[in-house]
């Protein structure tokens, strides 16, 4: 069987039972375990992947502390806030933290991300021949390249075309597509 989504691997278990073939034979020749075969005659949507609540055992009883450090820096300067390896230092000064930098640095990064500090609203301006066109997404690309979305962030893209013509028409759907296939 060639690689194909669940989805229509729950759709052709569905036909091959109707045409009358056993749990056993379409398990065998899907390659799947014979529980696949039942959980696709039961629904046709398959069951959408449990994701673990992600815990933290060595940095999670700091986490309080260094969101409250990275949420005070935004009301100060920006050359006066906090990097990693400071908070890094005054966890292990001020708290006699047994905690690696390289732990805390994973935690600020994560809680950045989660708290929307630094993020960057960008709006790239392409010209063509008869028109202007616009593409604008949040966090996904900054001056030095690609910027790594979480799969649980909503991303929005606003594509306007400016022009009449047929071909700039043609362009817009091209630039709509390319940004559609870039959120997925």
């Amino acid at each position: 069987m060639e690689a194909s989504s669940r989805v229509k691997l729950f759709e052709n278990i569905r036909r091959g039972h109707c045409d009358g073939v056993s749990i056993r034979k379409l398990a065998d020749s899907h390659r799947v375990h014979r529980r696949t075969v039942r959980a696709a005659l039961e629904d046709a949507v398959p069951a959408s992947r449990a994701i673990p609540e992600l815990q933290f055992p060595v940095s999670g009883q700091w986490e309080p502390i260094v969101r409250g450090w990275l949420v005070a820096d935004q009301l100060v300067h920006r050359k006066q806030r906090h990097t990693a390896k400071r908070m890094w230092e005054r966890l292990v000064e001020e708290h006699d933290a047994q905690i690696s930098a390289s732990a805390v640095r994973a935690m600020v990064a994560r809680l950045k991300v989660e708290l929307r500090i630094g993020t960057v609203d960008v709006a790239i301006v392409q010209t063509h021949l008869g028109g202007v066109y616009q593409g604008s997404w949040t966090c996904c690309l900054l001056a030095r390249g690609w910027v790594h979305v979480p799969e649980e962030t909503e991303v929005f893209i606003t594509v306007q075309g400016r022009g009449s013509s047929i071909c700039d028409r043609n362009r817009l759907s091209t630039l709509t597509e390319k940004c559609t296939n870039f959120a997925r």
